[in-house]
């Protein structure tokens, strides 16, 4: 089987975009989840399986072509795109095996063995042989094999999903995920870390940071402190989730540059010391120069019982649970 060129990978891609666009939101809801529904979380055309976003093809190529076909996708994307992947510490992957037994399919995933020994993801990580969801005596060791995710019924009333090798030169649907790198969330059109949900020790604003930068995300992408203001991004929706304890301040990117009572953000962006997300009475323009996010919770006679969110300026010697953010490289 021939890989196809560029410009078919293409015109593939624009008049699948056109089918799709063209089927009412609810018959895609139904080939896909069964519901009539599919969650804002994910773009069309991926819908929301288990949490995460997925987009299941109509049209059969190899492996190779598949995979070119998901990092197609990401353009414009701030999520990288790739064949779906499992982590077998998740429960989204058990939902996404029941999806594809509800349509009784065979579709490429993002597995793949050069030398039929050892069985890498398409993020290069290991394929752990010893995990469930293996068809039994699979994978059997053959050379240049790819993986299959396929549902086997055993008799009348019994099926699952399990997975198969397969020779990768051969024709599949696949299955394309959109998602964020471990231990990241997405919330709104971007992915988000928040250090004490995870059990990071708290970090002073610089080493906050410099964790940040260090995590390993997706190729073409980097972590650093979150920022508020970005486009597409719902800034009330992303307090109100990324801070739930009136207990936890944490650090956020903003900063104060010079003795100046001026900050910003750290990609640059001013942040306007009359923005209506600063706590009241702040900034004070004193010696704190760092940005944090807190929540705070008002009672009282004259309020009802509520929590605020608000960003205020901190010490930034202090040590700090913070948030990390992917962002796409410029």
């Amino acid at each position: 089987i021939q890989s196809l060129t560029m410009y078919q990978l293409v015109s593939l891609l624009i008049v699948e975009a056109v089918v799709l666009a063209h089927l009412p939101i609810e018959t895609y809801g139904d080939i896909i989840t069964g519901e009539k529904t599919i969650s804002s979380r994910c773009r069309h055309p991926f819908v929301d399986v288990g949490n995460r976003c997925y987009f299941f093809s109509e049209n059969e190529l190899s492996f190779d072509d598949a995979s070119k076909y998901c990092e197609g996708l990401s353009e414009g994307q701030v999520f990288g795109i790739t064949l779906a992947m499992f982590d077998y510490s998740r429960k989204e992957d058990q939902d996404l095996l029941d999806a594809i037994a509800s349509m009784n399919g065979t579709f490429w995933i993002g597995g793949k063995s050069e030398d039929g020994n050892q069985w890498k993801w398409v993020d290069d990580r290991d394929v752990n042989l010893q995990k469930p969801f293996w068809f039994q005596d699979e994978p059997n060791q053959v050379e240049n094999k790819c993986l299959i995710a396929q549902v086997h019924n055993f008799n009348a009333e019994h099926s699952r999903t399990l997975l198969f090798d397969n020779e990768c030169g051969n024709s599949f649907k696949f299955i394309c995920e959109s998602g964020c790198p471990i231990h990241f969330r997405r919330l709104g059109d971007y992915c988000y870390m928040t250090s004490s949900d995870i059990g990071v020790p708290d970090l002073p604003w610089q080493e906050a940071r410099d964790y940040c930068q260090a995590l390993s995300v997706y190729e073409g992408y980097h972590a650093d402190l979150v920022v508020l203001g970005l486009p597409g991004q719902d800034d009330y929706y992303l307090m109100q989730h990324l801070i739930t304890s009136e207990a936890h301040d944490s650090w956020i990117g903003g900063v104060k540059q010079g003795e100046e009572c001026k900050f910003q953000w750290i990609d640059g962006r001013e942040l306007a010391i009359g923005s209506l997300y600063w706590r009241d009475e702040e900034p004070d323009c004193g010696d704190q120069d760092h940005v944090d996010l807190s929540c705070e919770m008002y009672t009282g006679e004259a309020y009802v019982k509520s929590n605020r969110r608000y960003i205020n300026e901190h010490e930034g010697s202090i040590a700090q649970p913070f948030i990390c953010q992917m962002f796409k490289d410029a």
